[in-house]
Order: C-alpha cells, then structure tokens, then sequence
C-alpha cells in the first residue's frame, strides 16, 4: 500500500523523518506544529483538507509545507505542482526551490461560548453555499476530482438556502443576502474549477 511503500522508500534513502496517522478533525494541526520544531519540512499526506490543517500547524514556523497530493480534489496543489508519484514527490522536496505563499486570516466565534477562534486559509475560504458544497463532498465516497464537487452542488441545490452577510474589507463595508461567498488566495476550487482565475498566491496581497 501507499504507506508501506513511502515508509520503504524514505528509509532507502537514509533520511531522517517522523511519520504520523491523524486520528480526527484539525489533528494534523497539532501534529504539525510539534513536527515543525523537529523538521525542515512537513509533508501533507492527504487532500486539501489535510494541507490547511497542516499549514495551520506551521504558520509561525521556520518548517517548508510539502505535499503529497492522494484526495478529492487536490486543488492547492494544481497551484504547486507536486508530482503524483511518491518518489518524484519526495525527490521535488529534496531538490526543489522554496516558495513563499500569502495566507489569509479568518476570524470567527464558535460553539456556546461565542469563543474567538483564528484560521488561516492558504488556497480558498468559501463562506454558504461553498462551505455547504465541501460538506455534502465529504458525504460521497464512490466520486474523485471534479464528478465529486458537480455531484456534491446537485445535492445542495435541492435545499438552497442564502445567507445574511456583513464585509468589512479595504475600510469598505458590505451587507447583503447572499447563497455564497469566496476568497481565493489560489485560482482553483472545487476539484479544478477556476473560482477566483485572477488569484496569485504570491502577490503579497
């Protein structure tokens, strides 16, 4: 399987690692952020679910984001370019350059205690329909790539709701009744869709 060979394959190589499985939600956070003091490097083995979870883990950190792409859509890293293939993968992250991508902040409360909570997001956050979409996807298991996200947007539309929204952006405020919001810091969504085509990670905007 996937890990039997990675594990082989890192050990023919004589090189140092950790290996860790996640056991629940937001875990590859923490697991990150404790890899980072050890590690140049951190890889996301996963999704694009796991690579927010691990660059949350290591914004802050000196450690370089790697990614092994093996989910659903796989859309940061149609921005990065990671070969599929382990080997090529892990020779990319041993030789290649370095590069420095924008993050954004959100800022939002949760559960009972209203508590204040700080996510950064480094492909897209997409408030309503968007977040609703990414849910019903991870509800369907016999789908990849881009059939998942167009099956998962049939399933929404069918209970469609829109959503009262207040943006405060660039000292400018909005408030209006919407089905969806996205912010793109990388072009792709949902399995290749170029939700936001304009985006460049890199323009420190």
């Amino acid at each position: 399987n996937l890990e039997k060979k990675l594990l082989d394959y890192l050990r023919s190589k004589k090189l140092k690692f950790g290996f860790e499985r996640t056991r629940e939600p937001l875990h590859a956070t923490e697991l990150a952020a404790s890899a980072s003091k050890d590690f140049d490097v951190v890889v996301a083995v996963g999704g694009d679910g796991t690579v927010h979870e691990v660059a949350n883990g290591l914004a802050g950190s000196n450690a370089t984001l790697g990614v092994r792409p093996v989910g659903s859509g796989n859309d940061f890293n149609r921005l990065i370019g990671m070969p599929k293939r382990f080997d090529h993968a892990i020779e990319t992250m041993l030789t290649g350059v370095r590069k420095v991508f924008d993050t954004g902040q959100l800022t939002f409360t949760d559960g009972p205690e209203r508590a204040v909570r700080n996510r950064r997001f480094i492909n897209s956050l997409g408030l309503g329909l968007d977040a609703v979409v990414a849910d019903q996807a991870r509800r369907i298991t016999w789908l990849r790539g881009l059939p998942l996200y167009l099956a998962a947007v049939g399933n929404t539309l069918r209970h469609l709701e829109s959503y009262d929204l207040h943006v405060s952006l660039d000292g400018s405020s909005i408030e209006k009744r919407v089905f969806v919001l996205c912010i793109g810091n990388g072009m792709f969504e949902g399995g290749g869709f170029k939700l936001t085509p304009d985006a460049d990670p890199h323009d420190d905007k």
